[in-house]
């Protein structure tokens, strides 16, 4: 059985779906919160206008819940055109292993596929930020770190928060339309 909480909707909803450059956003107690058993997942989909050009936020893993299924969470750009039964997402993946749960390993998504980025402490909250430039280039911002991707499908109508096996909150999600900020 599959448990859910939404605490409140995002506020940046509302920026997600205007033209203009904007960054609302969602303050630390309007969080959305995934809270799924192992093998199960959900997600939570905004739309946002095609001109959308990143976002950022945080994710914070408060359980894994080991068992067949890694525990993972994800935030990424769609378009809702493609075959919704194969994710050709462009953003974040973090992922918590059955044989290092003191590690996150972090991901780059690039038409679904996954670019190892590398790992963060499992008891942190992992910060991100997500980006297209000029040319559809993407940037993924962890930290300082920082991670390159050219997507093949770069069109974008919708954002996906989603996690699986796992008891995730996501929380200040921030999508900005407009000007490219690199």
């Amino acid at each position: 059985m599959r448990h859910v909480r939404f605490r409140k909707y995002l506020v940046a909803a509302a920026c997600a779906v205007s033209t203009a450059s904007c960054a609302n956003t969602a303050p630390a107690d309007q969080v959305w919160r995934c809270s799924t058993w192992n093998g199960f997942f959900d997600r939570f989909e905004m739309p946002v206008a095609p001109e959308t050009r990143e976002f950022s936020g945080e994710m914070v893993f408060h359980k894994a819940n080991f068992g067949r299924w890694a525990p993972i969470a994800s935030v990424g750009f769609e378009d809702s055109s493609l075959d919704s039964a194969a994710c050709k997402c462009n953003g974040i993946k973090a992922v918590v292993y059955n044989d290092h749960p003191d590690l996150i390993g972090i991901f780059l998504l690039i038409d679904g596929q996954e670019i190892d980025f590398g790992s963060v402490p499992y008891d942190k909250p992992v910060t991100f930020k997500f980006s297209y430039n000029y040319m559809n280039q993407a940037k993924l911002e962890v930290g300082t770190g920082i991670q390159y991707g050219m997507p093949y499908h770069a069109a974008r109508d919708t954002l996906k928060l989603s996690c699986s096996s796992a008891d995730v909150s996501f929380r200040n999600i921030k999508v900005r339309a407009g000007e490219p900020s690199w």
